[in-house]
């Protein structure tokens, strides 16, 4: 599951060998003294609360810090006292948050704190403790901003999958971040496809019509739908850096297929991806360098296989880790399906009548066929895979992943 609360409970100590020296709170995040809690639920603001249950419970993706200072302080000299304020008011935020989140969509981040002491055994596994030594500053330098003195400090308003990354982030977890972000990528498609079809299942051809020509309304890019696609490949293998700046990369070598929308007609080459790219990345490393870093890597080759397949890539047999050999497939349903919506993107003013079918009926027609290529060459697959729809091969995507991130 994805992240969506992230808890962090600052130190209660000062101390001097920190790469930001100092109180945690007030001088490494920069908050008020004397705040007990402080919580962001976007990167305008940070709040302050003095109780748990004022802070909202349904507003995500969610960071919330504990000012252990102040309950150390209230607690003297009794450490276990102590400890009891930090698993009560962490075990208090969770109950508070509980009726809209899961367990395993919270992280618990702690300095100077051990979890096994101080937080209830079932926050335990999704607790993991954090330190800022003068050694450790290179963690947090996605988050770490300078004033015009000189002077660091934490971004608490950064990006939160910038912030989840610098505190939780290794292998698993790294896959865990990519996947949340494939699955941020397409689920605007998704509900985009399943609202169309709900609305052409009413019989009503106008209303469907209407809801098609809006959704490619507000699209600009006319190479939008394969962008997305693009940005995947690129989570998925890691293009070499030096193939950025090139018009024709590796992907889109081995001429390219057409896709016809009424009387426009789009050639489906590929685009390279955007000079930003590397900020899709987790660690500065795509999925499948993350596993073949891993000593999992040949437990999970068929599913590394899979998913290469699924996202219309073609790979060497023996080694599908070796990104020399990875290219995207020009026939590949994935692939022609996007360049179909772009095709409609480009003659968005000049929607007809049974266009939504005809969108429907492609979609069917390339999804069927990746089904059939999936159960013919893996075996692993063989005759359990059944994708007709966006909707489902979306589903599988997340499937797969999922089990790679279970399996490494």
């Amino acid at each position: 599951m994805d992240v969506r609360l992230i808890i962090i409970i600052t130190s209660p100590f000062k101390k001097s060998d920190r790469f930001i020296p100092g109180w945690e709170w007030e001088d490494a995040w920069g908050f008020k003294t004397g705040k007990k809690f402080a919580y962001r639920e976007d990167t305008t603001n940070v709040k302050y609360s003095e109780a748990v249950n004022q802070i909202l419970n349904n507003q995500f993706p969610i960071i919330i810090w504990i000012n252990s200072k102040i309950f150390r302080n209230e607690a003297g000299k009794n450490v276990q006292q102590f400890a009891a304020s930090i698993k009560g008011i962490a075990e208090g935020i969770v109950d508070h948050i509980n009726k809209s989140i899961d367990i395993n969509e919270i992280r618990i981040a702690c300095h100077d704190i051990p979890s096994d002491q101080y937080l209830p055994r079932e926050l335990q596994k999704v607790a993991k403790a954090y330190s800022l030594a003068e050694g450790n500053e290179r963690q947090f330098e996605k988050i770490i901003k300078t004033d015009q003195s000189g002077k660091k400090h934490l971004d608490a308003l950064a990006n939160f999958e910038d912030i989840f990354e610098c505190f939780f982030l290794n292998i698993p977890k790294s896959l865990t971040l990519l996947k949340h972000r494939i699955a941020h990528l397409w689920l605007p498609l998704d509900i985009d496809l399943q609202g169309i079809r709900e609305v052409s299942r009413q019989k009503s051809g106008s209303k469907s019509q209407d809801y098609l020509k809006a959704v490619l309304t507000s699209k600009k890019d006319e190479q939008f739908y394969r962008n997305k696609l693009a940005k995947l490949w690129y989570m998925v293998v890691h293009e070499p850096e030096s193939d950025l700046d090139k018009k024709k990369t590796e992907f889109s070598q081995g001429g390219a297929v057409s896709q016809t929308c009424g009387d426009t007609k789009v050639s489906c080459e590929t685009v390279p991806p955007r000079e930003d790219a590397e900020a899709l990345l987790a660690d500065n490393k795509a999925i499948l360098e993350l596993i073949g870093e891993s000593d999992k890597k040949e437990k999970v080759k068929e599913d590394c296989k899979k998913l290469l397949q699924i996202c219309g890539l073609d790979y060497e047999n023996s080694d599908p880790y070796n990104k020399s050999k990875i290219k995207a497939k020009p026939d590949s349903p994935i692939l022609q399906f996007m360049c179909y919506l772009d095709c409609l993107v480009e003659k968005q003013n000049e929607i007809q009548d049974g266009e939504v079918e005809n969108l429907f009926d492609k979609e069917k027609q390339l999804f069927e066929a990746l089904s059939q290529e999936l159960n013919r060459e893996l075996p692993a697959t063989q005759n359990k895979t059944q994708i007709t729809t966006f909707h489902q091969w979306f589903v599988e995507l997340e499937e797969v992943l999922d089990n790679l991130r279970k399996l490494v």
